[in-house]
């Protein structure tokens, strides 16, 4: 193959994604990362653009480079780099809600089932559910709801020390339970191998939420929603035990009771659908950040609550970038 014809071009499951002190080239089939120095960060993007001998004659340290990067099999040569067009980066789901976050407890006193109900007519398909002191025939009643509208993935977190008899009756018949958290829990329990089972020492989920540090998702849907919408409050919808809507649980930001508010008037409101449109890209310190499209973000727990942009709290990012 001649040099002169020949052109490198990266995989098109491999994203590069240049920060400011270094770049990131994000491996979706291998859900591997792979750091870039500064100076290949810059002149990363423009490569594909010239021949390898022209690359060669400029560098030949630059082609060694190249030729590194096709041995870890992040890219490729190719004589018809215009056979190989970039994936779309567009996202869009036919969903209005994509994701719900329920608390419920002894407490509560709005209508869970009413609420479950007009969740799934909406389209939405994954919830987490929040359970906080209920027993038995209370968790049984609540599982066979959720199995009855079909949701397809659901996370269940429990407080304290779970129902564990219908608990594990569920988890039998509900195979859309992906994963199970516990807090506070005096006992451990095995439950079904396809249901992942977590126990915390944190005293609740706000406070998990609170110390962890924010997670990487190596996804590219991730990746394309990241482009262009905050990362975990798009499409999403939370309702806390008393009943108040939000964007997410931990936003003191209430737009309204589920007593005289109907979900599908709340997610029409431009206020409400405003954070859905606040990306890492202008996020304070993650807008200059290689990892800003693989981080979940969070706008519950910043290092400065009065700016909307800060960065996330648990982010261990330098901030002098």
């Amino acid at each position: 193959m001649n040099d002169s014809n020949v052109f490198f071009k990266l995989f098109t499951n491999c994203i590069f994604v240049e920060g400011e002190d270094k770049g990131v080239i994000l491996d979706y089939q291998r859900q591997a990362i792979y750091e870039v120095d500064k100076n290949l960060s810059e002149i990363l993007p423009f490569i594909e653009e010239y021949p390898l001998d022209e690359l060669r004659t400029h560098s030949a340290e630059l082609y060694k480079v190249i030729m590194d990067l096709e041995t870890k099999e992040l890219g490729f040569l190719t004589s018809t780099p215009e056979l190989f067009p970039a994936i779309s980066d567009e996202w869009d789901v036919p969903n209005y809600v994509n994701n719900a976050i329920i608390e419920y407890g002894l407490n509560s006193t709005y209508s869970l089932s009413g609420l479950l109900a007009q969740i799934r007519n909406l389209n939405c398909t994954n919830l987490v559910l929040i359970i906080n002191g209920l027993t038995d025939d209370q968790s049984l009643k609540i599982f066979s709801q959720i199995k009855q509208l079909e949701f397809y993935n659901v996370d269940v977190w429990f407080y304290s020390e779970p129902p564990w008899r219908s608990l594990k009756k569920m988890i039998g018949q509900l195979n859309v339970i992906n994963s199970i958290k516990i807090f506070n829990s005096k006992t451990r329990q095995k439950v079904y191998k396809n249901t992942s089972l977590k126990y915390f020492e944190y005293k609740s989920p706000r406070e998990l939420c609170e110390k962890e540090l924010c997670p990487i998702v190596l996804n590219y849907t991730f990746y394309c929603e990241s482009l262009r919408f905050n990362n975990c409050l798009n499409r999403k919808i939370a309702i806390n035990s008393f009943g108040e809507i939000k964007n997410c649980l931990y936003l003191e930001e209430s737009f309204g009771n589920l007593s005289d508010n109907f979900i599908v008037d709340v997610i029409e409101k431009e206020d409400f659908k405003k954070m859905w449109y606040l990306t890492k890209d202008s996020v304070d310190t993650c807008k200059l950040c290689e990892y800003r499209y693989a981080c979940l973000d969070c706008r519950a727990f910043t290092e400065n609550p009065t700016n909307k942009y800060s960065k996330p709290l648990n982010c261990k990012k330098n901030d002098s970038i």
